[in-house]
């Protein structure tokens, strides 16, 4: 996902003209709308321009950027319920078209049985018969919109707890029929277009969970912008182009920096290097070695044991929905916790630092795990081999990224011992993916090991088919 720090807010928390600006432009901006809604909460105050609020309390730790965040907690009150209400008069100024973005974060999970569960809405008034309302809610373990109980539209599965997730829509209520279209995390926007039998109308109210009905689940939201207009905006933020090329071939055999020293985007074929240590201090350093499958290769450490170590080699795709990855590795000892080392995000920021939305991963299980290859999606141990990692040997892994399918799905083969140059796997995993597409790519130490971690990378390779052995 696109950090916050991108754009520029000229209103924050007021009802106002606003400008922003994004890092990517591959979508206009709203220069059609009359009026703004920006909540970021940094001004410490759930006062205007919300006008009704309850189970919302701010906090440092409920933020997606800056100081403070909400937190939209039923636990809170009586009847279970948190909701942020917006509706004041002069905001919408009887304007067909909205166009929404919010940062959110599921803390807990939403009932898998549930049947109409919200996450926002959108409409033209607040009394207990709703007109022209957009939904977008849960429902059986997915994430659905809708427009009036009616029209539905599936957005996939529900998105992962604990990282934050970016839903934004354009929505129009102007004509007979109405449309919404709409991107999670950045993705190409899918479009909901009403029956041809509605009632034309403006839009004035936005509901995050809704008033009087109780909630199952507790939420993060923050900077929440929303844009009104007469003519058709664009997305407030950029999305991914439609569509997906084949993906660039990479290939890094880590040859070209002395012995010692750290791997670089000038000596290496990847965009990023690992200097992102996480929010527990356990630095991750990586240095070239002599001891790789043909050549060098580069080792990753960690130097204290701390959670939320992490440290990475990323590289830039493009929009991808299928791509296909090879990397060889050697770990010293095996971990006393599960341990990722390979990984594939969308929506990073142009450097690969800002935290993007973890399509899934590949890891090396810790004890826990018991020391079994591990296929993850989001935090969820997805998939264990029946293979124990090697130690001090070579292995080969090679993984399919694909996101035809809805879910998407990984798959990865595994060649150990005497067969790390084989063309059979001794054993294939698969799991699923969350999101609907990867643009990035990270090697390295990604998941809080808790535990000294070593390991060896060689020979990484990428492209549009499976890629064999290197040698």
């Amino acid at each position: 996902m696109h950090a916050l720090t991108r754009r520029r807010f000229l209103a924050l928390g007021g009802l106002t003209a606003v400008a922003v600006t994004a890092d990517l432009a591959q979508a206009p901006s709203a220069s059609a709308a009359t009026a703004q809604l920006s909540l970021d909460f940094e001004n410490g105050s759930l006062g205007a321009p919300i006008t009704q609020h309850a189970g919302a309390a701010l906090g440092r730790g409920y933020a997606h950027s800056g100081t403070l965040g909400c937190r939209l907690d039923p636990a809170t009150t009586a009847g279970r319920v948190a909701y942020l209400v917006v509706d004041r008069s002069g905001f919408a100024l009887d304007q067909p078209y909205a166009t929404f973005a919010m940062y959110f974060r599921l803390v807990t999970q939403p009932n898998p049985g549930d049947t109409y569960m919200n996450l926002f809405e959108i409409g033209n008034t607040s009394t207990t018969s709703p007109k022209s309302q957009f939904t977008v809610f849960f429902r059986d373990n997915r994430l659905m919109c809708d427009f009036g109980y009616v029209e539905t539209m599936d957005l996939g599965p529900v998105p992962t707890v604990g990282e934050w997730h970016l839903i934004q829509a354009v929505v129009h209520f102007g004509s007979t029929r109405y449309t919404a279209d709409v991107s999670l995390d950045g993705a190409p926007a899918t479009t909901l277009t009403s029956a041809n039998n509605k009632t034309a109308q403006s839009v004035k109210v936005l509901w995050i969970h809704y008033p009087g009905v109780a909630v199952d689940y507790t939420m993060d939201v923050d900077d929440v912008l929303m844009t009104t207009s007469r003519t058709k905006p664009g997305f407030l933020l950029p999305l991914a182009p439609a569509g997906s090329g084949s993906p660039a071939a990479f290939g890094e055999s880590f040859e070209g920096g002395a012995v010692g020293t750290e791997p670089t985007t000038a000596n290496t074929s990847y965009d990023q290097a690992p200097r992102d240590a996480g929010a527990g201090n356990g630095t991750v350093a990586a240095a070239f070695a002599v001891d790789g499958v043909r050549g060098q290769c580069v080792r990753f450490r960690n130097t204290r044991i701390a959670t939320d170590t992490y440290g990475f080699l990323g590289k830039q795709l493009g929009t991808q929905r299928v791509v296909h990855l090879r990397r060889y590795y050697k770990l010293d000892a095996l971990p006393d916790h599960r341990t990722s080392v390979l990984r594939y995000t969308a929506g990073r920021s142009a450097d690969g630092q800002v935290a993007g939305t973890n399509n899934g991963g590949f890891a090396l299980g810790g004890a826990p795990q018991e020391y079994k290859f591990t296929l993850v999606n989001g935090d969820t141990n997805a998939t264990r081999s029946t293979a124990t990692v090697p130690v001090r040997q070579w292995f080969r892994v090679e993984t399919k990224v694909d996101f035809t399918t809805s879910p998407g799905v990984q798959t990865v083969r595994l060649f150990l011992g005497a067969n790390l140059h084989g063309t059979v796997p001794d054993e294939t995993l698969t799991a699923r993916l969350t999101g609907t597409y990867t643009d990035h790519v990270e090697d390295g130490i990604l998941s809080n090991p808790n535990a000294l971690v070593s390991v060896a990378i060689d020979e990484a390779a990428g492209g549009a088919d499976w890629q064999g052995p290197a040698v």
